[in-house]
């Protein structure tokens, strides 16, 4: 087999590792598959209810579940004791790769999951083979009430369902992905010395921010994506000069700093347009656009369509 012709299989079988989901009774809603998203990087959505049993299996790359609607009781386990947890919205689950499953079965209810496929190195943040078994010190946690992962889920897993084909889309992903993969470092990895060398490998590997100051700006800014987010506010986050923030985060995440706020309030206005009735006056006004005017032209040069006509396509 030709090189390249290894890689597209390589790169088709990771667009499913969520077939173990579906084959043990579970629905896929949605794939990244067709959306030109970074290389190693892909995320499905699926419905899981209570058909869903899973037989022992090895998890080949690093997951992140995070529910989006619905509830279901869980049972999992891999080599430690039974995990059992209600999974409703923005609950989360972290299944490292190089885990031995024993199983994982709904017990009752149903429960749309989005799951995010890590690249195998993290965002070059390991020099490892696709074909490696390293465990990359990463915890397999259940029932996981986290913010800023419950944000980032929801974010890519609007950017999934709408479908958008666009440059700032693809790298509003990535740079989600870059984000997710430096909080689950901060506040995720196992404790001690693997911790620390994934810290400092993140910092040597991306550049720019280390992963804790990531963490805390990508924090601030979903959480006051409705207010007026300055240069200033996110370089006092990280606490450096403007000038050193600008540079270092988008070295980090390969978007500006203000680029990357206009990119989460549009994802956050799709989500808006899809999902309420608000006029887009008032979506604007909770945004931070200065006007009605300036978020329908930003929203425009970002998805390719106004507001009014994104929501009536939907």
């Amino acid at each position: 087999m030709q090189d390249h012709d290894l890689t597209q299989l390589r790169q088709t079988e990771s667009l499913r590792f969520g077939s173990k989901y579906e084959l043990s009774g579970s629905h896929l809603l949605a794939s990244s598959s067709s959306l030109g998203w970074g290389p190693g990087f892909t995320a499905e959505l699926c419905h899981h209810d209570e058909e869903l049993d899973c037989p022992p299996f090895f998890q080949p790359v690093n997951e992140v579940a995070i529910a989006i609607r619905g509830s279901a009781l869980v049972h999992r386990r891999a080599s430690g004791p039974e995990q059992t947890f209600s999974s409703s919205s923005g609950i989360a689950c972290l299944c490292p790769r190089g885990v031995d499953v024993r199983y994982l079965h709904v017990a009752s209810g149903s429960v749309d999951t989005l799951h995010l496929y890590l690249p195998t190195n993290l965002f070059g943040l390991l020099e490892i083979e696709d074909d490696s078994v390293q465990d990359v010190g990463l915890n397999y946690l259940a029932g996981v009430r986290d913010p800023l992962i419950t944000q980032i889920g929801r974010t890519i897993g609007q950017e999934l369902t709408s479908g958008t084909l666009t440059r700032a889309s693809n790298l509003l992903v990535e740079s989600l992905g870059v984000a997710l993969t430096a909080h689950l470092v901060e506040r995720y990895a196992q404790q001690g010395q693997a911790r620390s060398a994934l810290a400092k490998s993140f910092h040597q590997v991306r550049g720019g921010l280390d992963s804790r100051r990531l963490t805390r700006v990508i924090e601030f800014v979903h959480a006051h994506v409705g207010a007026n987010i300055s240069l200033d506010a996110m370089a006092q986050e990280a606490c450096l000069s403007r000038f050193h923030f600008a540079r270092a985060f988008r070295q980090s995440t390969g978007l500006t700093p203000l680029a990357y706020v206009t990119a989460v309030r549009i994802a956050r206005a799709k989500e808006l347009l899809q999902q309420t009735s608000s006029t887009i006056e008032d979506i604007a006004l909770a945004l931070n656009f200065s006007c009605s005017s300036n978020f329908v032209r930003t929203f425009r040069r970002e998805v390719g369509v106004t507001p009014s006509a994104y929501r009536t396509r939907r």
